[in-house]
């Protein structure tokens, strides 16, 4: 009988240590693939809470900028958890990884009555698109801040401010050389690091490698694994070295490496679900803000314009507002509620509003979106625990169409969720 010659036919060529150590860094590869993937979008769903924090601050700086005709002075926000800044901002936020408050830097120029402010964080998702929109993506960030009482004091990536200046503060020339030092000792350290793995590799290589057998491949994972495998004078019996590799063996190692592929593939794609859920969510609750700052300047809520939009932009903030171009802002005062107006993350999806007048007031609204993660603890779900979504609400250009998250003024209620 033949065999084909994919498999082998030689009664010595069993699995080297060569080989083994491929197939174990094929292995190590797919799931530092798999991780990596999972910890961008954990990254990315951590940053999106930075993000809506930033912009609820912004907010509340700039209603009290139009109150007081200046913005808080320094150390305003530093007690973070606080309700210090009542009622621009019901609790001072603080940074979700650090649980310690953001770098808030006013105007020094009047320090009892600053007149502009920058507002600063770091984003764990570097490769974000905003970091290099801002300008801070250089080994300066966003510029060098010791008013900060952080580690990390000119490690900023991302912040807002004031719109009369930029995020981006150009670092001190007196701090560039303390960088470009750091710098270089890294880079002179991961040379180094190369040159060891290419000498030990060009070691192991000038090193007869034993033949092993796959059964043999156990005994390298034990904590008793005799050293005597990696020696020249092993005692390997040769007559066991009859078998090779296999085609179940082969068969074996792809099973082995497919089911590894399709774990990290479901992982990669349920964190990319969650991190763009946690950005809804937290859309929603900026908009939240926005919409009580309006409430307290008009005293109403925004109208709609029947298809789901906010008529809360430009003169007297009672035009049409469009989801991630427009500003939402009353332009005939200057009043900014919110820099951007924000979009679903996934294109052919949208966020829905509702507002309801009571004696001819706006005085409720309904805010939807539709989360991807119909698992979601949020999701209305009906008593054989399917998930529904809100009525006359469209959140989606494809079925299902209805939006299956939402939140309401304080003084409404969502409706009453019906089946998809």
């Amino acid at each position: 009988m033949k065999t084909h010659p994919a498999f082998g036919t030689k009664k010595n060529s069993g699995l080297t240590l060569i080989e083994l150590l491929v197939v174990i860094a094929i292995l190590a590869l797919l799931l530092l693939i798999a991780f990596m993937s999972w910890r961008s979008q954990f990254d990315k769903a951590k940053d999106a809470a930075k993000k809506d924090d930033l912009q609820r601050l912004s907010i509340a700086l700039e209603g009290y900028f139009n109150d007081n005709d200046c913005y808080p002075i320094a150390n305003t926000l530093a007690n973070c958890d606080t309700n210090d800044l009542i009622p621009y901002i019901q609790t001072i936020p603080c940074d979700p990884v650090t649980d310690t408050p953001y770098c808030y830097i006013p105007d020094t120029t009047d320090p009892s009555c600053p007149r502009h402010y920058r507002l600063l964080s770091s984003l764990d998702y570097t490769e974000d698109p905003i970091i290099t929109k801002l300008q801070c993506h250089g080994s300066e960030y966003c510029g060098y801040e010791p008013t900060c009482a952080t580690p990390e004091q000119s490690g900023y990536n991302y912040g807002v401010s004031s719109l009369n200046i930029p995020v981006l503060n150009p670092l001190p020339l007196l701090h560039l050389p303390v960088l470009h030092l750091a710098l270089a000792l890294v880079l002179a350290l991961n040379l180094v690091l190369m040159l060891v793995l290419l000498l030990a590799f060009a070691t192991l290589m000038k090193t007869p490698a034993p033949v092993l057998l796959p059964g043999q491949i156990l005994v390298l994972v034990l904590p008793t694994a005799p050293l005597q495998l990696l020696k020249k004078d092993a005692p390997i019996n040769m007559k066991k070295l009859k078998s090779g590799f296999t085609l179940v063996e082969l068969l074996i190692v792809i099973t082995i490496i497919g089911i590894l592929s399709s774990i990290g593939l479901n992982s990669f794609t349920s964190s990319q679900i969650k991190g763009r859920d946690t950005k809804r969510k937290a859309h929603l609750k900026q908009l939240t803000d926005a919409f009580e700052a309006y409430y307290n300047d008009k005293g109403e809520y925004p109208s709609d314009d029947g298809s789901g939009n906010i008529m809360g932009c430009g003169v007297d903030a009672e035009a049409a507002c469009t989801w991630g171009t427009s500003a939402f802002q009353n332009t005939t005062t200057t009043t900014v509620y919110m820099i951007l107006m924000p979009e679903d993350p996934t294109t052919g999806r949208n966020y829905f509003y509702t507002a309801t007048a009571v004696a001819g007031l706006n005085t409720q609204y309904q805010l939807y979106a539709r989360l991807e993660n119909t698992l979601d603890q949020a999701v209305p779900k009906n008593g054989s625990d399917e998930p529904q979504a809100y009525p006359s609400t469209t959140c989606s250009a494809t079925v299902p169409t209805g939006c299956n998250y939402g939140t309401s003024s304080t003084n409404s209620t969502l409706p009453t969720p019906v089946d998809e």
